[in-house]
């Protein structure tokens, strides 16, 4: 009896030790991480055609274990206070119009880390899939750092000009507020239009260093002229395998008679691409102290030209890096050459090109020419030394009677009249 007592007790026991350790794995399995990220649920998201204006000190969070921390299909909009991002948050936009729009008072502090980047990009993954960020305010906590932005500018915005981009900097109905955002670390990747664009005439980037741009259908940054001196050389602007459609940094102009392109004092830094100078507005007016660095090239769009009114422009190369003014593209006479109207001694050009110039008289002068010195109300002053002039339309330079100009070791090439300098007026 008790042999068939302990045979008839094994199955008990066994079932037993089965389910325990059943019950075990299945406990370890629920405590495990997800395998896989999960996106995060629907109160994060932000209904199609509708608008988050969020309030004052709100924070957008990063929740661990989930790959989508925000789906966008309409509008952020920050109207006052600072809206503030952790890092590593991931922001998903799917609807053309969602974008982030920061305007009034609002700032907005996008500050990631290199290895817990701050993510924003298209559920379609095509350029023009969202708006893009766009800062309309001068809030100084407006940052972008450590971000990657994919995927914008669906559709040009009248707050700024009518163009795309992925950044953007408004004028949010002021073309003379000192709109700005901060970007460093940020990589500008596929958008449609400008990589990062500032439509305000006094707009400005507080710090522009450490970035990248690559294949965006536009130039990587355009940007007013004055708006240059705030750019750092430590940036890279175009990638050999995924190139920017346009291969330049685009320098707006505030239209003739309508102010100066540059009223503040700076230096245009040498960067990795030219500056590409606009030319349909007119000329670009210089009224303060313009240094210019040496190798920096200027690609010259037809009808444009620089006008020194006041102050000074000084643009002193080397022997190993020229400062370059030239046509865009080459050719004689595509643009209107430079003018020197203010009677500083700061007004030098050293190891400089200057070609295809003196397509048209430039303005408050009877000369035409690469280079023009005086007008019909100030003398002038320029001096010249190992510049090279060359494919203007008409004189390589030309200087209004009364004016000054020391020239030195140039030399002038394909210049269709003669003289080389041309003396005009009284």
């Amino acid at each position: 009896m008790r042999v068939l007592s302990r045979v008839s007790c094994a199955p008990i026991l066994l079932f037993v030790i089965i389910f325990w350790g059943l019950e075990a794995c299945r406990k370890k399995v629920d405590d495990a991480a997800p395998t896989a990220p999960q996106p995060k649920s629907t109160p994060d998201t932000i209904a199609e055609g509708a608008t988050f204006v969020v309030p004052a000190g709100y924070v957008f969070t990063n929740k661990p274990g989930y790959y989508i921390d925000y789906v966008v299909k309409g509008k952020i909009i920050i109207w006052e206070g600072v809206a503030t991002v952790e890092p590593g948050t991931r922001f998903v936009f799917c609807h053309e119009d969602a974008g982030v729009l920061v305007t009034e008072s609002g700032g907005f502090h996008a500050v990631g880390t290199a290895d817990a980047p701050i993510v924003f990009e298209g559920c379609n993954r095509h350029p023009g899939a969202w708006l893009g960020i766009i800062f309309g305010s001068d809030n100084d906590q407006n940052k972008l750092s450590h971000c990657i932005i994919k995927h914008a500018g669906s559709k040009p915005d009248v707050m700024m000009a009518n163009v795309r981009a992925a950044v953007g900097v408004s004028t949010h109905g002021d073309p003379d507020r000192y709109n700005r955002v901060w970007m460093s670390f940020c990589q500008v990747d596929s958008n449609a239009g400008y990589g990062a664009y500032i439509a305000s005439r006094k707009g400005y980037f507080t710090e522009f260093y450490g970035n990248s741009f690559q294949a965006n259908t536009w130039a990587p940054l355009g940007l007013p002229f004055n708006a240059a001196v705030f750019l750092k050389p430590e940036n890279s602007l175009n990638n050999d395998s995924l190139p920017n459609y346009q291969p330049y940094i685009y320098l707006t102009t505030i239209g003739f008679n309508q102010g100066s392109d540059f009223s503040y004092p700076g230096t245009i830094p040498r960067m990795s691409l030219p500056y590409r100078v606009q030319g349909w507005k007119g000329p670009l007016i210089i009224t303060s102290h313009c240094t210019v660095a040496p190798g920096v090239i200027f690609e010259m769009e037809e009808n444009s030209g620089i006008v020194v009114k006041s102050g000074f422009l000084r643009a002193q190369g080397t022997p190993g890096q020229y400062i370059f003014f030239k046509g865009a593209p080459g050719g004689q006479g595509v643009w209107n050459g430079l003018a020197f109207q203010s009677n500083s001694f700061n007004n030098i050009l050293q190891y400089c090109y200057v070609d295809g110039g003196g397509g048209a008289k430039l303005p408050w002068t009877d000369g035409q020419a690469n280079v023009v010195v005086g007008s019909w109300f100030e003398p002038g002053n320029l001096s010249m030394s190992y510049c090279r002039i060359q494919s203007s339309q008409a004189w390589g330079v030309a200087r209004r009677a009364t004016s000054a100009l020391g020239i030195e070791n140039c030399e002038f090439y394909f210049n269709a009249f003669s003289p080389d300098i041309y003396i005009y007026g009284n």
